[in-house]
């Protein structure tokens, strides 16, 4: 998928990821917390959705409603870290990458401001 997705990298080149071909889809927990993805590759909705689809896979999580259970930390120690500091709360990252989603009615843990 990510190698579709950057058709420029010369792959070859790239080092494996823990004994995996880099080329090899990345997968939950195993390879997101340790894999160096290029330059920009979490900027993109599609790499995006792709992770908190597999996360919510791995959580059970079946409804938007079920988000209420995930803390920003816990996405943030699966390997989502690069993907929440684009946005300032959990919240606003589930309304951007799943805007079909009425999130206004199914309430979400948001990260506390700092003061």
């Amino acid at each position: 998928a990510v190698k579709a997705s950057f058709p420029d990298i010369e792959w070859k080149n790239v080092p494996d990821t823990n004994g995996k071909d880099a080329s090899a889809p990345l997968t939950l927990y195993s390879d997101y917390k340790k894999a160096q993805v290029p330059k920009n590759y979490w900027k993109s909705i599609d790499n995006q959705r792709q992770f908190f689809n597999e996360f919510a896979t791995a959580r059970n999580i079946h409804h938007p409603k079920d988000w209420i259970h995930v803390t920003y930390q816990e996405v943030a120690a699966a390997g989502g870290a690069s993907i929440l500091k684009l946005y300032p709360s959990l919240l606003e990252a589930l309304r951007a990458i799943f805007p079909s989603y009425d999130w206004n009615s199914n309430p979400v843990r948001t990260r506390m401001p700092n003061h």
